[in-house]
């Protein structure tokens, strides 16, 4: 795409200034455009909109972080002559949902925001939904289409502008819009100081230039996400001027359904992954397994959200069946009423008895621990071993020994990881590809920083050897880790550090290496007569696929979730 970036430096203080004036010396795209003093968000607009050459603008508010390739879905949305415009998805730092358009109430008033606090899960399929308006912080439209218009109307001050332009345009010209949940923005919202301070004013000439009855669309809008409004109520009332508050919807989700040929219901499911929302986050195992998890039971045929870790209290929460709780370093809190699954995935020594005994159902990915905890503790614990994907963990990822001589993926946790350790200390040809190596290993060694999990089955499966180790609680519990499935299951020849259970399930297909003398043993020997031979490797992979895939671990779930409700009596298989 031919970009063209105008910022508006609408009043800002002197050092603030100098910053977005030395933007266009750096960038040849960026034209800065100065307004002596504060216009707010429709003037400021209006401003860059003159000064603007494309076809396509794009709003895009100064509280925002664009996603990777959010941009090319806006603008190919307006090929379409149906298309008004073509907002973003727009969602809170901590990953659920701001704002998925605008709907406006069956009983009048002020339009509310949809899917607002629901996980972006539920956006799926909104670009197929037709709204009336939405809103303006990162929004595409028609060059033509906002001249026609004159911009943001400026008679409301940082608020119901862009509600107010949709549908102004609307009017122009017949279409609609619809949110592209393929074009991520996350908004900070109102961060700009006196944001809020005319909210009230502006609703209020809102509804006088539109009427208090207006569209009245959010029943039909809520249905379509699967929701029913059953009422209304007012979270922050206008003192005064009631009119001007805002009629929340009451929700209620879809029952659980099921069709004759199916053996269990359909069940909104929230997956909790103790990984952080931000950037950092998504790189963590954790989330990768929780992402495996989710797409497993969506072939079940189940609604799933995943929540990072800042959105395990998530306020629409109560919509959800099902919560099943990836215990790692974030303790979650069960809500009585909902189906609550926990699974003890890593660091076994944060969880306790009480915390156990809060669920439904418990699980863990050791049967040494589940055994040990069930007895001590006298509360139901069953093992549920960590799983992999087959589909990108599988022997075809790659031809064997055409990669690293000896691989290790992972991050450093700013210390010398035991096993590479060793592998230093014994000279082997150690190749690492991970995060914060910096200072404890060679430049040389350290080959790359994060890889994506769809080319790891395949670095997995050209290498010689691959190098597996545990968290020390981990290990001394029993829990083997997500990473000896994934390279078992690629075909892999896997030296793990000793944890108990490693033989039961891997067979010889996993070496144990207590030392750097036994390491060298195992890499510089006989790979042929040391490990388990390409025949004895792939009947493992095969064995994993089926055995240990997020599918099996899908169905075990499903059942017990199944099992809890038919208990309660509420719902069973076939109702």
């Amino acid at each position: 795409l031919d970009v063209e970036i105008l910022v508006v430096d609408d009043g800002t203080g002197v050092v603030v200034s100098a910053v977005l004036g030395s933007l266009a010396y750096r960038f040849p795209s960026v034209k800065v455009v100065v307004s002596p003093r504060n216009r707010g968000f429709a003037l400021a607009n209006n401003i860059a909109l003159a000064h603007a050459t494309g076809a396509t603008i794009v709003h895009l508010n100064n509280d925002t972080v664009v996603a990777a390739g959010w941009l090319e879905p806006l603008v190919e949305a307006l090929a379409d002559p149906q298309a008004l415009g073509a907002p973003s998805l727009l969602v809170y730092p901590t990953g659920s949902i701001q704002s998925a358009g605008v709907v406006f109430p069956s009983c009048g008033g002020v339009p509310h925001m949809l899917l607002q606090g629901f996980p972006m899960e539920d956006a799926a399929g909104m670009e197929t939904q037709a709204l009336h308006a939405l809103t303006g912080a990162a929004l595409a439209l028609r060059f033509a289409d906002a001249v026609a218009l004159r911009g943001f109307d400026p008679i409301y001050l940082n608020g119901m502008e862009d509600v107010d332009l949709c549908l102004r345009l609307a009017q122009m010209r017949p279409g609609s819009f619809r949110v592209l949940p393929a074009s991520v923005v996350v908004h900070y919202e109102s961060r700009s100081p006196g944001r809020g301070l005319f909210h009230l004013d502006n609703r209020a000439i809102f509804l006088e230039r539109w009427g208090v009855h207006g569209l009245q669309d959010d029943v039909v809008q809520w249905r379509r996400r699967g929701f029913e409004v059953l009422g209304y109520k007012v979270k922050h009332r206008a003192e005064g001027r009631s009119h001007l508050s805002v009629p929340t919807p009451v929700l209620r989700h879809a029952p659980a359904s099921v069709r004759v040929d199916e053996p269990a219901p359909r069940l909104r499911w929230a997956i909790k992954n103790p990984a952080p929302a931000h950037v950092a986050g998504k790189l963590w195992g954790d989330t990768h397994f929780a992402e495996g998890v989710a797409q497993a039971l969506r072939h079940l045929g189940q609604r799933v959200a995943v929540d990072a870790n800042q959105e395990f209290s998530r306020a629409t929460g109560h919509h959800d069946d099902v919560v099943l709780v990836l215990r790692g370093l974030t303790e979650y809190e069960p809500v009585p009423g909902q189906v609550n699954l926990l699974w003890v995935i890593s660091h076994p020594d944060m969880v306790t008895a009480e915390e156990v005994r809060g669920y439904d159902r418990a699980f863990a990915a050791s049967v040494p621990w589940a055994r040990q905890v069930s007895l001590t503790w006298g509360v139901r614990v069953d093992p549920l071993l960590q799983a992999t994907d087959p589909a990108i963990f599988n022997p075809k990822a790659a031809e064997p020994d055409t990669g690293a001589e000896l691989l290790f993926v992972g991050n450093s946790r700013r210390v010398l990881r035991p096993l590479v350790r060793d592998a230093m200390e014994a000279g082997l040809p150690l190749t690492v590809y991970g995060a914060d190596w910096g200072g404890l290993l060679p430049d040389a060694v350290v080959a790359g920083g994060f890889t994506p999990n769809e080319r790891l089955g395949g670095q997995y499966r050209a290498a010689g050897v691959v190098l597996n180790d545990h968290w020390e609680d981990m290990r001394v519990c029993g829990f083997l880790s997500n990473r000896l499935f994934d390279a078992v299951a690629s075909g892999a020849r896997v030296v793990s550090d000793d944890v108990a259970g490693l033989s039961e399930v891997f067979g010889d297909t996993v070496k144990v290496a207590r030392s750097a003398t036994e390491l060298a043993a195992l890499v510089t020997g006989d790979r042929e007569a040391v490990f388990a031979g390409e025949t004895e490797r792939l009947a493992a992979a095969a064995r994993v696929a089926k055995e240990h895939s997020f599918s099996a671990r899908a169905a075990e779930l499903m059942a017990a979730a199944v099992d809890v409700r038919s208990f309660w009596g509420d719902l069973s298989p076939g109702d």
